[in-house]
């Protein structure tokens, strides 16, 4: 690493995004970090995230549709012909946009392979199945979960949201308070920073008043189970 110049720094404490005139180095960048730096991202442009190895921080953020970074994060450009980190691309405006805070009890759980993990509820309409499933947070997972394309339906609550499998026609659909959902669906937590969190939904009271319906049958039905 190299001597000072311009890097865009990312303080979750703050929740602020920053360009600044920093020392390259893995003694500075330690002491901004408050943790031995290493490279967590490569963003689209070629430049670098660098985040603590080990964060002393538990306020985090994602950029886009990343996964959760807890503590500060640094971007830098690429290294140059001599291995040092050159200037950054990224704009400071357009990070600010991309960037969402997220508190220290919205963090969601990490796998085994250190992939972070939350809990949701699948409705299935074809089998009047409700279950509780877990699932990466991030939007490859919810596709995985419902096993098509899906999309944002709606936010049911402060706390939760439906998302539906995409389909054309008619298919068989489930009904809460009034509201129909079509095809297989989860409902899983979204905070106010955009990330996936564990469903606050209770599954137990959700059973007992959801009611299922096939395109060609005249009655509505409760679960299976």
């Amino acid at each position: 690493m190299g001597g000072a110049m311009k890097i865009v720094l990312i303080d979750s404490n703050a929740r602020a995004v920053s360009s600044e005139d920093r020392e390259v180095s893995v003694g500075s960048l330690t002491r901004l970090l408050g943790s031995k730096p290493a490279v967590t991202a490569r963003l689209p442009n070629g430049d670098r995230l660098l985040t603590a190895k080990e964060p002393c921080v538990d306020n985090g953020f994602t950029i886009g549709r990343s996964r959760v970074v807890v503590g500060a994060g640094v971007v830098v450009g690429k290294r140059d012909a001599v291995g040092a980190y050159t200037p950054p691309k990224t704009n400071v405006d357009t990070l600010t946009k991309l960037v969402r805070w997220v508190a220290p009890d919205n963090m969601p759980r990490e796998s085994e392979d250190g992939r972070t993990m939350v809990t949701a509820i699948l409705v299935d309409p074809e089998t009047r199945d409700i279950r509780q499933v877990s699932l990466r947070s991030d939007a490859g997972s919810l596709d995985g979960a419902v096993g098509g394309r899906c999309r944002f339906m709606m936010r049911v609550t402060t706390a939760d949201a439906v998302f539906v499998k995409v389909g054309i026609g008619p298919r068989a659909a489930w009904r809460k308070d009034g509201l129909v959902f079509p095809g297989r669906s989860l409902i899983v937590g979204c905070s106010r920073y955009g990330t996936l969190v564990d469903v606050a939904t209770d599954i137990a009271s959700l059973r007992a008043s959801v009611e299922f319906k096939s395109p060609d049958a005249p009655d509505w039905l409760p679960p299976s189970r």
